[in-house]
């Protein structure tokens, strides 16, 4: 099998910002990120922008009366 010639990897990066201000952070091209002790350089910028999230989800509840069960059922 011959050899390929070499190509940039990919993958995904976390960023935290957990005790600054929420606003938009652009990031440019050649910073190097590191996965574990291995360095990596990017490619592109980006602009990292302040998201939070929440998630909700449902459980059945199994006192819930009748008239309560038909009610979420017709929504």
């Amino acid at each position: 099998m011959p050899l390929q010639p070499a190509s940039s990897a990919r993958g995904i990066v976390t960023l935290s910002n957990d005790s600054g201000p929420q606003q938009t952070i652009t990031l440019h091209d050649e910073i190097e990120v590191r996965a574990g002790q291995v360095p990596f350089r990017t490619e592109i910028g980006l602009d990292v922008l302040p998201v939070e999230a929440r998630v909700y989800y449902k459980l059945p509840q199994p006192g819930a009366s009748q008239q309560i069960k038909d009610y979420y059922a017709a929504l």
